[in-house]
């Protein structure tokens, strides 16, 4: 990946306030089928983390506009899989949430019925138990 990448992020590392984490996944994740797991996201070499923080309301606008054109770049790169923990934009979005479960999400939701089915844990990424 990082060769194919090349310098891309590079360009992006000129505002202030804003960054990007790639990270290294190790291949025991690997070893554990999709389905044995509720996350079913395998196989990826890499994750990458955008971040942009800022203090002042004033760079709200372009802030977000530079976590969304690194994002865009970064699309030919990328497996498509998402990851609750890193939401982004999409976080209060219950596609969002069935994306990042995949296959999973049916077995997830019937788990949830059972076990909280009055939607206590809620405030996360939720799995809503009336799926």
């Amino acid at each position: 990946m990082g060769r194919a990448i090349g310098s891309r992020p590079c360009r992006f590392s000129k505002r202030r306030s804003a960054s990007h984490r790639s990270s290294a996944c190790a291949r025991a994740m690997d070893r554990v089928d999709e389905n044995k797991a509720a996350l079913g996201q395998r196989g990826a070499p890499f994750s990458v983390e955008i971040l942009s923080n800022w203090m002042d309301p004033e760079e709200t606008e372009a802030n977000i506009e530079w976590a969304r054109v690194f994002y865009e770049a970064m699309k030919p790169f990328s497996s498509g899989q998402l990851s609750v923990n890193f939401p982004g934009l999409g976080e209060d979005s219950a596609d969002f949430v069935r994306a990042a479960y995949g296959a999973n999400y049916g077995r997830l939701v019937a788990a949830k019925r059972k076990y909280d089915p009055t939607n206590l844990f809620r405030l996360n990424p939720n799995i809503n138990p009336e799926d």
